[in-house]
C-alpha cells in the first residue's frame, strides 16, 4: 500500500511513503501522527525505504521536531530495517497546552 497509512493492530498504524515526493511523505507523515496521537494510537511504523535517504532524513527531521513523538527508532531488520522507522507517539492528553 503505497502513500497511505493503514490499522494493523490494536494502537497500530503502519504508513508507507514509497514513490511519495518529500512534502507529499512530510504532509501524510504529520497527519498520522495527529491522528494516532488524537485516536489513542501509540505505535506508528513508518515506511520511507532505503532508495537515497532523502525521505529518510525527511522523516527523522519531522519524527525530532515534533511533539506527538514520545520517542522513534529504525525498524529491526524483519520489520523493514534501515527502511523504516517505528514510532512511540505521545497521546494529544499528555501534550501540553500549545504543544502541536
Amino acid at each position: 500500500m503505497a502513500g497511505g497509512w493503514r490499522q494493523v493492530g490494536p494502537g497500530q498504524r503502519v504508513v508507507d511513503l514509497h514513490g511519495m515526493d518529500r512534502r507529499a511523505a512530510g504532509a501524510l507523515v504529520r497527519e498520522a501522527l495527529e491522528a494516532c496521537a488524537r485516536d489513542g494510537c501509540r505505535r506508528l511504523r513508518i515506511v520511507h525505504g532505503k532508495g537515497t535517504g532523502a525521505l529518510r532524513d525527511e522523516v527523522r527531521f519531522l519524527l525530532e521536531n515534533s511533539s506527538a513523538v514520545a520517542d522513534f527508532r529504525t525498524a529491526r531488520p524483519r520489520d523493514g530495517g534501515e527502511g523504516a522507522v517505528d514510532v512511540r507517539v505521545e497521546p494529544a492528553s499528555r501534550r501540553g497546552p500549545g504543544r502541536g
